[in-house]
């Protein structure tokens, strides 16, 4: 069984990489394991589930979508980036304790991301 540190930094080695899937794969190892952390701030889940979304709206194929729906994806990806924007600034705030520094060069890889 895998620690919290342990994912978390597994979780930053892949978002050190340029790879869509990589950083997907990053969101979902830190959520699932801070999502089971009782009273664990919302802000934070939200930087993830946000940048998620980020991901997939804005480097979908147009293959698979189709150009219209890219078209209106592209705007929707400027507004999660807004929104993703303020999620962050309110997390970086937040004194998180022990994981504070594993979280806080996340949401720094995060915003050289987008």
């Amino acid at each position: 069984m895998r620690t919290i540190r342990e994912n978390l930094e597994e979780s930053i080695g892949l978002l050190k990489t340029n790879l869509v899937v990589n950083h997907l794969k990053a969101c979902e190892l830190i959520y699932m394991d801070l999502s089971t952390i009782q009273n664990f701030p919302p802000d934070v889940l939200g930087v993830l589930i946000y940048y998620q979304k980020y991901l997939v709206e804005k480097h979908q194929s147009i293959k698979k979508v189709g150009l219209i729906e890219k078209v209106l994806q592209w705007f929707q990806s400027r507004f999660t980036k807004r929104k993703l924007e303020e999620f962050l600034n309110k997390s970086q705030r937040l004194e998180l304790g022990d994981g504070n520094k594993y979280l806080q060069e996340v949401f720094l890889l995060v915003r050289k991301a987008i």
